[in-house]
């Protein structure tokens, strides 16, 4: 892959609008902010920069360009992250390049073409025509058929495995993507799917992961649906389908609607109701709720009218309330799922998603119609059956008022039903916070931020080089990487007696030193945010007081290393000795005053 083809993919993308699709971001000023998607923090910290085209997070240290953030928050590696973003760019990638061939990207690969090959069976072969009978049947239209590439696995034990292997890709390669069983006796695979309809199941970028597959015969023993195995590509837990399609209209619409199952799905798109995905007829998981959060925190569940629809829907909602999102629940006025009543009546479906109760009102009166709540055994009830929901609300003030909502409707105090459910219902204690796959992302140190923050000033007011200059030296930094820049910063402006950042960046990477220069953008990105409005006086006062605690804090440490060796001595105190621990103990006493100097 030549840097000419990285080059254009990032000239042809804007890291903000790449970014969104991920995180909320918020203008701030001429750059955008977010909370770290990789660290828990209740301030944003992570910032995004339009003009240099990076973010960086401040809070955890975390940076880098489009191809770090999609390596980062995907957990992939760079061939996959190259192909997500060449396909958002619309730069076409030769596939033979090295740089573009790992595991996943193989079966990647392999998957995009079973779904080309099953839809092209489907419009073309004389053996489908019962198949598309049956979408005809089911109001499903050929825009709709293409837009979600329907198709059809033959009624063969070996045609797609032969294809696919007249196609370069390995036995071992096919059924790791799912796509071939293991023979019980005797060796070799056979196709997972024969004879059925097939919906090809995408990853949020539009990438062909899995597939979810219809029996149409009313004879055909077994499941009526079979999905795809777990691989290496495919995990049911963080792919929702049709979200791909979906997401555009999401953000735009701050809310998104949760049905159960494919067609219901493709019926909404196709009815021109474009912020639907569907779960797959499994409740909603932490995972699933990551992906929607992304987009919006506003949730309108339409699982089917049956019992196991009303389950699914409960299940997630109880995942969704720990994460502190908005939840709703659609009733619907006809048809027993989404897809009939789309069908039967839009206008009335249109009609019950604004009409759409907030989740714990749908549960109030679900369960209060019920009930009698004249009799004491219905009151125990009804607080049996939504004690435990109300307990696994994260939000303290909305747990709150449910609580004397349901004291109130069932004439008991408050502090019955909260004794109720320290007794009865295991809570999950305090809200608790978001946790990300990125969670063990640690913040970054109390003087690494503050080093962080100097340089950024120094940077941003490069009046006060001067005055650092004096009080400062590089080996008040921490971090390898700030005193480095921090004596190349000072022997520059002791040169030039003057500073000139774009200047000073060109010299860094003239020097081969291009993370250092990379590193100006960021500290520049932390000025403009922080800094930018600050007064002279403030700038001034602001560095000298971070001077100051990074020189205590050197001390301290120096401090803390003498101790250590003067209880060691003392526990081998000898006449050999004594001489170092007098010279140390005079140490400690200096390093002592010097701290008290700059209390």
């Amino acid at each position: 892959m030549t840097d000419s083809t990285i080059e254009e993919i990032k000239n042809r993308l804007d890291i903000v609008e790449v970014l969104q699709e991920f995180i909320q971001l918020r203008k701030s000023g001429a750059n955008f902010k977010a909370p770290c998607p990789f660290h828990n923090e209740k301030t944003p910290s992570f910032m995004v920069s339009p003009e240099k085209q990076i973010w960086h997070c401040f809070g955890c240290g975390e940076g880098g360009d489009i191809f770090g953030f999609v390596m980062k928050i995907e957990g992939v590696e760079f061939p996959e992250a190259l192909r997500i973003l060449a396909k958002k760019a619309g730069v076409e990638l030769r596939r033979e390049d090295p740089a573009l061939q790992n595991k996943r990207t193989r079966l990647l690969d392999i998957c995009k073409l079973t779904a080309a090959y099953y839809h092209k069976v489907l419009l073309e072969s004389p053996k489908a025509e019962f198949v598309r009978e049956y979408l005809k049947s089911r109001k499903i239209d050929p825009d709709a058929i293409e837009q979600f590439k329907l198709g059809y696995s033959p009624d063969s034990w070996d045609f797609l495995f032969e294809f696919l292997k007249k196609k370069e890709y390995s036995e071992e390669e096919i059924f790791l993507a799912g796509l071939t069983v293991k023979k019980e006796k005797g060796v070799g695979y056979y196709d997972r799917f024969r004879n059925r309809l097939m919906f090809p199941i995408n990853d949020i970028h539009g990438n062909t992961v899995g597939f979810g597959a219809r029996t149409l015969q009313k004879e055909e023993q077994g499941a009526k649906y079979i999905n795809s195995p777990e691989t290496l590509i495919y995990n049911k837990s963080h792919i929702l389908y049709g979200l791909d399609q979906a997401k555009t209209s999401i953000r735009k619409e701050d809310s998104v609607i949760v049905v159960e199952g494919y067609t219901d799905c493709i019926s909404a798109h196709q009815a021109g109701i474009t912020n639907v995905v569907a779960s797959s007829g499994t409740a909603l998981t932490e995972g699933h709720l990551k992906l929607i959060k992304r987009h919006t925190s506003n949730i309108i569940m339409a699982f089917d009218r049956d019992a196991a629809g009303a389950e699914a829907a409960k299940r997630g909602i109880e995942v969704a309330l720990m994460q502190e999102m908005n939840i709703k629940v659609l009733e619907l006025l006809s048809g027993k799922d989404p897809d009939e009543a789309i069908k039967e009546n839009k206008d009335a479906f249109l009609k019950a998603v604004k009409e759409a109760k907030p989740y714990l009102q749908y549960y109030f009166d679900n369960t209060f119609k019920n009930f009698d709540l004249s009799r004491v055994e219905d009151k125990k009830r009804a607080a049996a059956v939504l004690l435990p929901i109300i307990v696994k609300i994260a939000n303290g003030i909305e747990q709150s008022h449910w609580l004397k909502e349901l004291a109130k409707k069932i004439d008991v105090s408050e502090e019955i039903l909260k004794e109720r459910i320290r007794k009865t219902v295991k809570s999950p204690g305090a809200p608790v916070q978001k946790v990300t796959a990125e969670g063990s992302v640690k913040p970054i140190s109390r003087f690494l931020k503050i080093g962080e923050e100097l340089l950024s000033l120094l940077l941003y007011f490069p009046e006060q080089i001067s005055l650092a200059v004096k009080e400062l030296v590089p080996e008040y930094f921490i971090e390898q990487k700030q005193s480095f820049l921090y004596k190349n910063l000072v022997i520059y402006y002791t040169k030039k007696e003057q500073f000139n950042i774009s200047e000073f960046q060109q010299q860094l990477f003239s020097e081969k030193n291009d993370e250092s220069a990379a590193y100006l953008d960021i500290l520049l990105l932390l000025g403009e945010e922080n800094f930018s409005d600050l007064a002279e006086l403030s700038v001034k006062q602001y560095i000298k007081e971070r001077i100051n605690l990074l020189k205590r804090n050197v001390i301290s440490l120096k401090l803390k290393a003498i101790e250590q060796k003067i209880k060691v001595l003392e526990e081998q105190k000898t006449s050999q000795n004594q001489e170092e621990f007098d010279t140390l103990s005079q140490k400690f006493i200096q390093l002592t005053n010097q701290l008290r100097q700059l209390e």
